[in-house]
């Protein structure tokens, strides 16, 4: 957290859930929401806290599992910048993955017009968090989002959409090879990533999830 950063704590949605063991940071006796929150707030470990038998329970994780449910709701904690109800704070970065199918360049725009981008995951660090958030939280039925990259302007030059943005690009082994197995006669020049956690060249028009983040 930056000097001056505040934080805001918000109900972590429905459809948000762990299959992880999570991780506790602290347990508190407790029977107020606000007290909890402050409690969290004074952790850096702490990125949710909710309160079970008069008890604040503060996670490292997102969420508890379904063995220990919180009586009033889990309240995850946020930067002030990632707003809107379906944007979450992860390992610095504020993320939302969509289930609506879209292609690219529709996912591209819906984005931009919650305030945010297609994500850009230009470091090893910003791709392995997006590869546990996933992993963790999400329990959609797709496996393939879009990402903010393309080699549409150049083939074979890929290049992320956020200016000043690195050249890293964490591709399968077998990519990119500009070729979609559903859309053989089209070329493949949109990334997705895929639920291992690499990057895959497709048809830009195929429809399917995607990731935004603020």
């Amino acid at each position: 957290m930056n000097k001056g950063e505040s934080w805001i704590f918000k109900k972590l949605p429905d459809d948000i859930f762990s299959t992880a063991t999570p991780e506790f940071v602290f347990q508190h006796a407790s029977s107020s929401l606000e007290e909890c929150a402050v409690i969290c707030s004074k952790y850096s470990s702490c990125n949710s806290a909710y309160l079970h038998q008069s008890t604040c329970i503060g996670l490292s994780s997102l969420s508890p599992d379904s063995s220990h449910p919180a009586s009033v709701g889990t309240y995850t904690k946020q930067r002030e910048a990632c707003q809107g109800s379906k944007f979450l704070e992860y390992k610095d970065i504020c993320i939302m993955v969509s289930d609506l199918a879209l292609s690219w360049y529709e996912a591209k725009q819906y984005c931009e017009d919650v305030g945010a981008h297609l994500i850009v995951l230009d470091s090893e660090r910003k791709s392995n968090s997006t590869y546990e958030f996933i992993k963790n939280y999400y329990k959609g039925s797709f496996n393939e989002f879009y990402v903010g990259a393309s080699d549409l302007a150049v083939e074979g030059k890929w290049e992320w959409i956020v200016p000043g943005a690195s050249n890293y690009f964490n591709f399968h082994e077998t990519q990119p090879n500009n070729y979609h197995i559903k859309y053989p006669t089209f070329t493949a020049d949109c990334a997705d990533i895929h639920t291992d956690g690499t990057l895959f060249d497709d048809y830009c028009g195929q429809k399917q999830a995607f990731i935004c983040e603020i």
